[in-house]
């Protein structure tokens, strides 16, 4: 068989082997099952296993960041990214932090600190913040992104 996609041809190799311990693995569908099913198990440290998969998930979480919109790839980065720009959105659908709070059920100082994130991430601006009697604003930048993460909603 020829890899495919991400793997190089190792990883595809070591991925076939898991995926056929997996499936002659009548047991429940361990990593443990899977590595003494494909013969593995005295050759293959159970962590390697863990590992591998991880690094497979991060690549198609990279794939994942670079068919998102470009104004949101920055933020995507780093594990969370996705979270972090969900929490914007969010916030950005209250006249304050503080009622956001209360909404997302989410204290008030992680709600600014993942903003603030954003905002470094992203390069910019994304709330002019509350000032007494008036509601927060998006900037235009902030208006752009949150019209990004609607168009995306992974």
């Amino acid at each position: 068989m020829e890899p495919a996609g991400c793997f190089t041809a190792p990883a595809f190799a070591t991925f076939t082997a898991l995926v056929a311990g997996l499936v002659t693995n009548t047991a429940r569908g361990t990593v443990t099952g899977m590595l003494t099913a494909a013969g593995l198990a005295r050759t293959w440290p159970h962590d390697r296993a863990h590992a591998f998969f991880s690094r497979q998930k991060n690549l198609y979480a990279i794939d994942e960041a670079m068919a998102a919109p470009a104004i949101l790839r920055p933020a995507l980065q780093e594990k969370g990214g996705w979270q972090r720009l969900h929490r914007f959105a969010a916030v950005a659908a209250h006249a304050t932090i503080w009622a956001a709070e209360d909404a997302l059920g989410l204290k008030q100082s992680v709600l600014t600190h993942q903003i603030k994130r954003l905002e470094h991430d992203l390069g910019g601006q994304l709330l002019i913040r509350a000032r007494r009697g008036r509601p927060m604003k998006l900037t235009p930048f902030g208006a752009e992104v949150v019209s990004a993460i609607a168009r995306v909603k992974p």
